[in-house]
Order: C-alpha cells, then sequence, then structure tokens
C-alpha cells in the first residue's frame, strides 16, 4: 500500500537526477548528550538523503529524536559523530549563532546577558 510513497523516482520535474545530487546528505549522525545521570544517545548511526524538489516529514512519538535530528540539519547542534551536508556545505563543521560560545558557536552561555544597543 505504502510502496508508492516510499519509492524514489527516477526523475523530478520531468528531468534525470543523479542519485548522488542531494540537497541533504547526513551521513551516520550519532548524537549522544552527557548529564550527571549518565548519556543518552538520541540519534545512533542515522542517514538521511533528500533530493531537491522532495517533501519529507519527520514523523515519531515524543522522545524519539525528531527535533535532535533537525537541529543537527539546520546547524544549531552538532552531532557526536557523522557528517551532515547541505548542498555543498559541511554542517556540522560550522561555527553558528545557535551554538553557546563554550560550543565553538557565537552565542552567549546561560547566564550570560547579550549586549543590544541602546540597552
Amino acid at each position: 500500500m505504502f510502496e508508492r510513497w516510499l519509492k524514489r523516482d527516477a526523475t523530478l520535474n520531468g528531468h534525470e537526477h543523479r542519485s548522488d545530487a542531494q540537497l541533504i546528505d547526513m551521513r551516520q549522525i550519532v548524537k549522544t548528550f552527557q548529564s550527571t545521570a549518565g548519556s543518552f544517545t538520541a540519534l545512533k548511526g542515522v542517514d538521511l538523503q533528500i533530493d531537491r524538489g522532495e517533501f519529507v516529514a519527520i514523523i515519531g512519538k515524543s522522545g524519539s529524536g525528531k527535533s535532535t535530528l533537525i537541529n543537527m540539519l539546520t546547524g544549531i547542534d552538532r552531532p557526536t559523530s557523522g557528517e551532515v551536508l547541505v548542498g555543498d556545505t559541511a554542517v556540522h563543521t560550522q561555527r553558528g549563532l545557535g551554538r553557546p560560545a563554550a560550543a565553538g558557536g557565537d552565542r552567549p552561555r546561560a547566564g550570560q546577558r547579550p549586549a543590544h544597543p541602546g540597552g
């Protein structure tokens, strides 16, 4: 019943496309969180390829790793291991506004107030 939804078509807008030209390519993504209670692996060995023009929904029950996966994709967080490629950009290696300064980003640590003009 769902085979036609899960099957990828070899054409996109009437043009044949290469399978190696994904817009999004996530390879062997692992994300482990550390806490005082120990470690928790939210994502383990996730591979995801999305071609240009595809529409994808990430669904699952609470705590299944949906938000963690999207955070890896958008660069809000980095995977513990694996690669996240969006177009030609290796997102997993980028510094960004979404990460605290302690994690190599530009966002202040918790408890630090960012400097605002006039404030």
